[in-house]
């Protein structure tokens, strides 16, 4: 997916870690949850924090309360960009 100032190829994970203003979906490796989340920070950063919420059992956190409650994982190497902030408001325009 291509973001402004980032590369358009998806093989380039490195640099899709960058994007900002995205939608993204986080899923659990043992069950059918799917997070859907939104960040206007680097994807990466948004993900590291999510991934800290679940090591120290943030109740604050959708993510963590899923994988704590039903001892989870949560495929966080395997986060997916679904749309740019940019494209859903011009859906919702």
């Amino acid at each position: 997916m291509f973001c402004a100032g980032v590369s358009p190829r998806p093989k380039d994970k490195p640099f899709a870690m960058q994007c900002r203003g995205v939608v993204y979906k986080v899923s659990c490796i043992d069950c059918n949850f799917r997070y859907y989340g939104q960040t206007d920070r680097a994807l990466e950063t948004r993900l590291n924090e999510h991934k800290r919420a679940v090591q120290v059992g943030d109740s604050n956190s959708k993510i963590a309360q899923h994988a704590n409650r039903f001892v989870c994982s949560i495929d966080f190497n395997h986060a997916t960009i679904e749309t740019t902030r940019q494209e859903t408001k011009t859906l919702t325009s």
